[in-house]
């Protein structure tokens, strides 16, 4: 259980807080404050105590797959938006498996600014 303060390259001081958690595991929480050294260090061992009585916070949600956000794009964007058939057929390339299919999706405005594209670029 540790509290560092570096002087932070840009302005400011960096704090270091790393504490081993009751059941064994290490936990590491950087941040740069602009206040003066004593202030970012006095802040640091405030939130070690924080973090032994109370422990990290919960962990971030995970980011959907492709294949879990495809559907939803398409009933929540295309659908939603009422396009026609036409239009549902060029954003998912005529395939509605497309979405899944492909490796990387680059969404961008058309020309006119009128919806959304989705180009289907694979790995070869």
């Amino acid at each position: 259980m540790s509290v560092t303060v570096r002087p932070y390259r840009r302005a400011g001081w960096q704090v270091d807080v790393q504490i081993r958690l009751p059941n064994g595991d290490r936990y590491r929480e950087r941040r740069v404050l602009t206040h003066s050294k004593s202030a970012a260090h006095r802040w640091g061992q405030d939130r070690e105590r924080h973090l032994l009585q109370h422990g990290p916070g919960a962990p971030k949600k995970e980011v959907p797959t492709l294949a879990e956000f495809a559907p939803r794009f398409l009933d929540g964007h295309t659908r939603a938006n009422r396009q026609k058939p036409s239009g549902i057929a060029t954003t998912t390339g005529g395939d509605p498996c497309r979405l899944r299919k492909a490796t990387v999706i680059g969404i961008a405005w058309n020309a006119n600014s009128t919806g959304v594209y989705i180009a289907n670029t694979r790995a070869a």
